[in-house]
């Protein structure tokens, strides 16, 4: 029933402390619009903090709330949007791309939009959770898109809170760039190029939906795990904080984990600290030495055997690549 208009505009409940914010309504007509910017306007401005980077395609903005408070946010320019939010739960809003259906889905942890260029973008969120998301402007008319044919598909396929795995971990690598602040510009642009064909592919084919797994976790679950696991990377992760945060025995995780992933939770950790000093290594000002400690390496022998045994190269091997 409730509406961003109704929304934006309903009036405080007794006793409620935190500060409030009018929006104007905005069930305006949205259609034939002309771009006005091109990044997304936050209302309030100073309820979130955020980083960004950008190339001559793609542009990537970290956006993290700071306050729980109501967000407004909106867009409407002339490049392709892609949002991937990593966490996200709302008590009340909703969201509106021109030419679809509103939706006021609250989990949005874990899902992706995608907005064409020329399109307007309008979301309410009134948290539950402190929001978490990464934004991939990407350049409609650069040639990296790869031809007329791949825009027109990307144009006429808007989709808001789907999940896509492939495009998700590309998403992540390139959040972990800005994150780190990787200047290496060919890694960058590689990796901006598969995000476009992992986009195009989810657009043309919808959503890649992994088969069922008998014994494996719950979506919700590898999620849960994953996240854990990415903003932990460089602590000892007891089998038993794993488990506990899905619900599971220390057993049954174990077992469900490897049925989802194809490995244990421990093996996955040490991969998931590899791909991340991949990042770090690309930054030449970053010591081999740094990485490991920063990434909770005890010596730097460890770091090296493990890296070496993972990937089949040492470290400084690797950083030779980019040069």
């Amino acid at each position: 029933m409730n509406s961003i208009a109704a929304l934006a505009t309903a009036e405080p409940q007794r006793g409620d402390r935190s500060q409030v914010i009018t929006f104007p309504p905005i069930s305006r007509q949205i259609a034939g619009r002309e771009a006005t910017h091109s990044s997304i306007e936050l209302h309030p401005a100073d309820v979130t903090r955020h980083r960004s980077m950008a190339w001559p395609s793609l542009k990537i903005q970290l956006i993290q709330a700071t306050r729980c408070e109501p967000l407004r946010y909106e867009f409407d320019g002339a490049c392709h949007l892609l949002i991937a939010y990593e966490r996200g739960e709302r008590s009340g809003g909703e969201t509106l791309v021109q030419g679809l259906a509103p939706c006021s889905r609250r989990d949005l942890s874990g899902k992706l939009s995608f907005v064409p260029a020329g399109l307007r973008f309008l979301e309410q969120y009134t948290p539950r959770l402190l929001l978490r998301a990464t934004i991939f402007y990407i350049d409609a008319e650069s040639q990296s898109i790869g031809s007329d044919a791949v825009d027109v598909a990307l144009r006429a396929t808007p989709r808001i809170f789907f999940e896509d795995g492939a495009l998700w971990q590309t998403a992540q690598k390139l959040k972990s760039i800005v994150d780190n602040g990787v200047t290496n510009v060919p890694y960058a642009q590689a990796l901006g190029s598969t995000l476009i064909q992992e986009l195009l592919y989810a657009c043309r084919g919808g959503p890649r939906r992994e088969p069922p797994m008998c014994g494996g976790l719950a979506g919700w679950q590898r999620r849960v795990a994953t996240q854990y696991i990415e903003d932990h990377l460089a602590e000892a992760i007891p089998l038993k904080s794993l488990a506990e945060l899905v619900g599971l025995s220390c057993f049954h995780f174990a077992r469900a984990f490897k049925q989802s992933f194809g490995m244990p939770p421990h093996r996955f950790h040490l991969s998931r600290r590899v791909e991340h000093a991949k990042i770090l290594l690309a930054i030449p000002s970053h010591s081999v030495t740094e990485i490991a400690f920063d990434l909770g390496y005890g010596s730097l022998s460890a770091f090296i055997n493990i890296f070496s045994k993972l990937t089949g190269q040492t470290p400084t091997q690797y950083r030779r690549s980019f040069e």
